[in-house]
């Protein structure tokens, strides 16, 4: 709040702690005229202010009034800091720290070259976890597979589900051309739904009493022509008929039965 001294207009600064303590009679510190101060209040000051300096503090004051002086001179008079607080600003955290440095070129180049980079990586291990899947999509690339798994020594296919080989017919003779051996004739078929390598076979000898007394276990190189790419796999839903001859033991067989390994 402001007030001014009633003789020489000398404006003034006031709290109203100040005025309160001293029952609102204050002495001017310029002409050390003594007044009412609750009277003359006003929230800002006037257009017009004085320039003189303000003189040195008298004595003798009566009590409780209070001295005050002019807020715009008086570099030679005591002054209280409380009189005029430091202006307060609140600055939002995230202006008072520093800003981000922007990333160069070349940052952003090996940024991005890494990001591919592992992108590729985890879908070539997706690819080869799952490469049975794939190469039922896509049988072209058995043959560079193969030559992969040379190398590595790994196997082209990774699952074998010996179970989902169904054996559709069969039928099995005395071989038109040999003594004692038999002619076997026979089809399968891959109900797995995606390629998988081509199994053993074994066929199970029994007699009369139905005791074993014979097996015989061929390979898919044995019973495959040459018309089959054995390293391309089984495919699914492909009937593949085959041809064994058995000789040995082969009289006192009346039964017999199919495994595949």
């Amino acid at each position: 709040m402001y007030t001014d001294c009633p003789a020489c207009h000398r404006q003034f600064h006031i709290k109203a702690a100040q005025i309160s303590t001293a029952g609102g009679q204050v002495i001017c510190g310029f002409c050390g005229r003594q007044f009412d101060a609750i009277p003359r209040l006003r929230d800002h000051p006037s257009a017009i202010a004085a320039t003189d300096p303000v003189p040195s503090l008298r004595s003798g004051a009566v009590a409780p009034q209070i001295h005050i002086q002019d807020p715009k001179t008086g570099a030679d008079a005591p002054s209280n800091r409380d009189d005029f607080p430091e202006p307060e600003f609140e600055i939002p955290g995230i202006l008072q720290n520093d800003p981000p440095r922007r990333r160069s070129a070349i940052s952003r180049l090996l940024w991005t070259a890494g990001v591919i980079l592992l992108v590729m990586v985890v879908v070539g291990q997706l690819a080869w976890f799952n490469r049975d899947l794939v190469l039922t999509r896509y049988p072209e690339l058995v043959p560079r597979l193969r030559e992969l798994c040379e190398r590595l020594e790994c196997s082209v296919y990774r699952k074998r589900d010996i179970d989902a080989i169904r054996l559709l017919n069969r039928d099995v003779r005395d071989h038109p051309r040999y003594e004692n051996a038999l002619l076997v004739n026979a089809t399968m078929s891959n109900e797995s739904g995606q390629i998988q390598p081509f199994p053993g076979i074994r066929l199970l000898l029994f007699n009369t009493n139905g005791r074993q007394v014979a097996y015989r276990d061929f390979h898919p190189d044995e019973y495959l022509d040459e018309s089959f790419d054995i390293d391309a796999g089984m495919a699914p839903q492909k009937p593949v008929h085959f041809v064994l001859e058995v000789t040995g033991a082969t009289a006192l067989a009346v039964s017999f039965e199919f495994a595949f390994f």
